[in-house]
């Protein structure tokens, strides 16, 4: 089976010297928080895999970490989330195509989304909650095609 998957970044920024890609906002301290992605657009064919890896930089201790889906001219769905207590929040019970989790430091989020359908093309996001901030990543394209 050939996988088709093609990555593109669509942002960089700098930071302290180096580069990162993702969403640069500051905590009430002045700090950079990151949720850094590869962003851009994932080709995928039906039935296939694909994850996204989501690299949490200055979020320490943050409280849930959700994805949500969006078509254009929708409003977002919320699809699944984890708690920092390891909890999982899935909307619509049993279904078990997403998969999320994180690292053992909580540095890392990991989404697998199995069995890929036409009806899963859109832009997907992570949004991270700390206290009463929420902080968002680029959106990920994910376009389904046949060869």
């Amino acid at each position: 089976m050939k996988k088709v998957m093609m990555l593109f970044m669509v942002s960089v920024f700098f930071f302290a010297g180096d580069v990162c890609d993702g969403v640069a906002q500051s905590n009430e301290d002045g700090i950079p928080q990151i949720i850094s992605n590869t962003g851009g657009e994932i080709i995928a064919r039906p039935g296939s895999t694909v994850q996204w890896s989501y690299f949490l930089l200055n979020l320490e201790n943050w409280d849930i970490a959700m994805l949500y889906f969006q078509r254009p001219g929708q409003a977002p769905k919320f699809i699944i989330a984890l708690g920092n207590n390891g909890f999982i929040y899935r909307p619509t019970p049993g279904d078990y195509r997403f998969v999320i989790s994180c690292n053992y430091s909580k540095t890392n989020i990991y989404i697998t989304l199995s069995d890929i359908q036409t009806s899963d093309e859109g832009v997907y996001y992570l949004v991270v909650k700390k206290g009463t901030t929420d902080y968002f990543s680029y959106g990920d394209r994910l376009i389904v095609k046949y060869d």
